[in-house]
């Protein structure tokens, strides 16, 4: 799909421009998304928005000059003219956003912030570029369309930039909330599901976040996944239909609520995915499962491409505490989440308003 986007210069009411983005967890099909089994078979995936966010904020200033600050890394950079936003191994997600957005107006600055680093496997690179993605459309007064901009926020991570991975990270920013994704030849279907709350706080009850604080780089695992798909390997081509085929069971699993279901499926759509590539669950991680396995979870994956980042556990709430001293002694870190119902959300203020 190609996108032109004249951003325009107009008379802003406003002095700051703010969005939030969220990232995401996955309960099945994570790979299914990922080129070239969904032109070839068409995949699915299951995923919910967490309250952990990706967070731009636009001042509008007086320099001539686009300054873009991240908190998270403590870099800064300040560029004088659109065709300055070069690529320089620093700020490359947030140059290469702005020059496909055709930005126009070179009097802001940018700071930007996000709940969980890169690697994390929650989708955090992805609901960066769709936040900037809301506030530069803010700031040109340009409208998109929850699919456009989805697809234009793969289009700049996975065409632009190059970085490897699938479709699903950026629909899930963008919608937001509980949604069965299916991935087509050619476009994208969002069916958001209509979960029961007490089927919600049952699992809020249930479920452990567990950061592995293992980095690693999903874009050589999903690399080897692609290619051993493409050269007719059999264990990966028929693990990935197993995957998919789990994203339907799960499905019916969440509507109605069967809590056991979700732990055995989150166990076998795992045992599908570490065969998938051998870098997914090396030895540290094999054994963090198993030590959860054994502390009373139910069952459970790690999110995103595999090799580190968080796992998310099922565990019946009475035992969930057990599973987490246990995890926190092999020196993981756990989060409590809540889910986000709302997805991309931009707003603008005055100086002199309370933000």
């Amino acid at each position: 799909m190609v996108f032109n986007i004249p951003l325009l210069n107009i008379i802003f009411m406003f002095d700051t421009i703010r969005s939030r983005a969220p990232l995401r967890i996955s309960f099945a099909g994570g790979g299914t998304d990922v080129s070239p089994y969904p032109e070839m078979k068409e995949g699915c995936v299951i995923s919910t928005s967490i309250d952990r966010y990706a967070y731009v904020t636009l001042n509008l200033t007086s320099k001539n000059k686009i300054i873009v600050k991240s908190q998270d890394y403590g870099l800064f950079e300040s560029f004088d003219s659109i065709s300055d936003l070069i690529k320089n191994g620093k700020l490359d997600l947030v140059t290469t956003t702005m020059k496909s957005l055709g930005v126009t107006n070179t009097s802001f600055e940018s700071i930007l912030h996000v709940d969980a680093p890169p690697g994390s496997g929650l989708g955090s690179s992805s609901a960066l570029i769709v936040s900037l993605i809301g506030a530069l459309s803010k700031l040109g007064n340009f409208h998109f369309s929850h699919y456009d901009l989805a697809e234009k926020a793969f289009q700049i991570e996975r065409q632009e930039l190059g970085i490897e991975g699938g479709r699903q990270d950026q629909y899930a920013s963008t919608f937001g909330g509980f949604n069965f994704f299916e991935f087509k030849k050619d476009h994208v279907e969002v069916t958001p599901l209509r979960i029961r709350k007490s089927i919600i706080n049952e699992l809020l009850a249930s479920i452990l976040i567990c950061d592995t604080t293992i980095t690693r780089l999903s874009s050589n695992i999903l690399k080897r996944q692609s290619n051993s798909y493409l050269s007719g390997d059999k264990d990966v081509i028929d693990n990935l239909d197993l995957i998919k085929k789990s994203a339907y069971d799960m499905k019916h699993a969440l509507l109605r609520g069967k809590i056991g279901e979700i732990s055995r499926l989150l166990h076998e759509g795992w045992l599908y995915k570490k065969k998938l590539d051998s870098g997914i669950s090396p030895p540290k991680i094999d054994k963090l499962y198993d030590v959860a396995l054994q502390a009373g979870s139910y069952g459970g994956k790690l999110m995103g491409a595999g090799g580190g980042g968080h796992f998310l556990f099922i565990c019946e709430p009475e035992r969930r505490e057990d599973v987490a001293r246990a995890m926190m002694k092999e020196g993981c870190k756990i989060h409590r989440i809540n889910f986000d119902k709302e997805g991309l959300q931009v707003w603008e203020k005055k100086n002199d308003e309370v933000a």
